[in-house]
């Protein structure tokens, strides 16, 4: 016999149908200018079928399997997704991947469908009807209504704020190289530039603020993709700079990183611009054969055409690579932007060759300013106070925080931010976590107090992503890499982790608000719902595994926790005056 589960946006498939039964709902809930989220999982009693979200015929050339149709109606604009499942680095299916068009599931999984309706801020406050019909049909035959069911949307009196006007500082890392490489497309033309807008328009949803500029090669060394074969990935990123050489010297084109700038730029995302590859050079990377200067602090990778030989090679001369760096900052003042510009480092492991680049940037602009990315307490003891930006880990965080924020204290333009990688266990955001871990971090995030949030991976993608999302899984879970999908068509894919990611940083901005309004003690007491230890600085067992039991691992208690926040915001929309600021 069938069975369908509508459930909440916190449940993830994973495995097979034969895990616990998944918790339905019969309500659920947002504010305006939100998204209202819910999930339907269909048993077709243990066997193959298809799940379709749409008015598609889909029929398959298995003709005699079994096809779902999910059709909702509601009241205001809805998109159903397809879930398809991609494989975690134990070889669990989970539930990742949101197509528009009909899929076909294996016997003994669920066919998952993600449901979004997207609430208007002009809208009413109140309770709302979603009918969910699914139909069932085989082949040409007709289709015969197999499940239909009420559940109400309640949309709360408060205005969600819009996402570039929120107070957490976004910083997703782009990687246009690897957008070009997987879109088939040449370095920097039109075409790359198409596919780039469209990952630009998903990170704006999210409020981004930051700008990923790469001007020098692979400053990351590709992160040992070479190295890895089990699950192959490219992951070389490119300079956004064209260099030529010719008898009377360098030539510099700068349009590409412009044209990047001023798109991001159109898009809202204005806040820094961070340039990578100058300093800060990953050299643990081994068996990486590139070309060293002879006589610069880091392994700086400037490749140009020599046009008298018609070779491409690379900087060797530490006056070249500066000549250059000069070039690049006039090209920036010029622009109007130099005030933008955070010169980025990702945990360099050589700290006398950072110093010793300090120095000499330093030289040729002496207000220049520099962003790193920090996971030893040493480290930002020794580097903190020179940076005008600093990101640092969840465990650096949480052993820190005080630290930190003194810092902030004695700095008030100084930026602050957290991050998550491969660590900590958990809570994360990769493809086995739990989408409860998300609004965790959401809540974690608000503890610690800082500026911001960062993670180094959005669209590193793997070389075929929607059928293997898995590299390097002795170091990185699957899914560390990305948050959406690129499509067959050109466009974009999201991901479940995708829409979870949004709700954690909406989250954290409601916490904001309740404290940004006196009311930290209410923002406290709701987090205890989720949280079951607010001693950050305890959450560590080791430099990778956090302790247990310092969150919740009940769903309920994250949709108890997310519908309270809604309605203390309301009550507090209420109390207070319409016109309110965030920064």
């Amino acid at each position: 016999m069938m069975k369908f589960y509508i459930t909440d946006e916190y449940e993830k498939a994973r495995g097979n149908i034969r895990r616990p039964t998944p918790r339905t709902i019969d309500k659920i809930f947002c504010a305006k200018n939100d998204m209202a989220v819910f999930q339907i999982l269909c048993d077709a009693d243990g066997k193959r079928c298809i799940l379709n979200p749409g008015l598609s015929p889909a029929l398959s050339y298995e003709l005699g399997l079994l096809r779902l149709r999910v059709e909702v109606d509601a009241p205001f604009p809805c998109t159903v997704y397809a879930e398809d499942y991609l494989e975690d680095e134990n070889s669990v299916a989970c539930a990742e991947v949101l197509y528009e068009e009909p899929r076909t599931y294996g016997g003994g999984l669920y066919a998952p469908a993600f449901v979004k309706i997207d609430v208007p801020a002009e809208a009413a406050h109140g309770s709302y009807r979603i009918r969910v019909n699914i139909f069932a049909a085989v082949g040409a035959n007709d289709e015969t209504l197999s499940f239909s069911r009420e559940i109400t949307l309640l949309v709360y009196d408060f205005l969600m704020p819009n996402a570039q006007d929120r107070h957490c500082y976004l910083d997703l890392w782009q990687h246009n190289s690897n957008i070009a490489r997987t879109y088939g497309t040449e370095l920097w033309s039109d075409a790359h530039f198409s596919q780039i807008e469209k990952v630009l328009g998903t990170l704006a949803d999210l409020g981004q603020r930051s700008i990923t500029v790469v001007a020098g090669d692979c400053p990351w060394s590709g992160w040992g993709c070479y190295l890895l074969k089990d699950h192959p990935a490219t992951l070389f990123e490119y300079s956004m700079v064209r260099i030529k050489k010719d008898e009377h010297g360098f030539t510099y084109r700068f349009d590409a990183l412009r044209r990047y700038i001023d798109l991001c730029f159109s898009y809202g995302i204005s806040g820094d611009i961070t340039v990578y590859g100058l300093m800060g050079i990953w050299t643990n990377m081994p068996l990486f054969n590139g070309a060293k200067p002879e006589d610069h602090p880091e392994r700086v990778l400037i490749r140009y055409f020599d046009q008298t030989d018609g070779c491409m090679k690379y900087m060797r001369s530490s006056k070249d690579i500066m000549d250059y760096i000069r070039a690049l900052f006039d090209f920036l003042r010029e622009t109007g932007v130099m005030h933008l510009v955070r010169i980025g480092a990702d945990e360099p492991s050589d700290l006398k060759a950072y110093e010793e680049n300090v120095r000499l940037l330093r030289s040729i602009e002496p207000g220049i300013r520099f962003k790193m990315a920090l996971d030893k307490t040493s480290a930002i003891r020794a580097y903190g106070e020179q940076c005008s930006d600093i990101a640092a880990s969840f465990p650096c965080s949480c052993e820190n925080k005080a630290l930190l924020n003194e810092m902030k204290a004695r700095d008030p333009e100084k930026r602050i931010l957290w991050y998550i990688c491969n660590i900590p266990d958990r809570p994360n955001s990769v493809l086995h976590s739990e989408l409860y871990e998300l609004t965790a971090l959401g809540a974690i995030g608000y503890l610690f107090g800082f500026d911001g949030f960062l993670r180094w991976a959005y669209t590193c993608w793997t070389c075929d992503p929607t059928k293997d999302i898995r590299y390097n899984n002795t170091a990185l879970p699957a899914g560390d890499v990305n948050f959406i999908y690129p499509a067959k068509n050109g466009d974009i894919l999201y991901s479940i982790r995708y829409f979870a990611l949004k709700r954690m940083l909406q989250i954290c901005e409601c916490l904001h608000i309740l404290q940004e309004r006196g009311q930290k003690q209410k923002a406290d007491s709701l987090i205890g719902m989720i949280l079951r230890s607010t001693d950050i600085k305890g959450y560590m067992k080791d430099a990778f595994h956090t302790e247990k039991g310092i969150f919740s691992e009940d769903p309920a208690d994250y949709s108890a926790f997310f519908e309270a926040l809604y309605q203390t915001l309301e009550k507090e929309d209420r109390s207070c005056s319409p016109m309110r600021s965030h920064f």
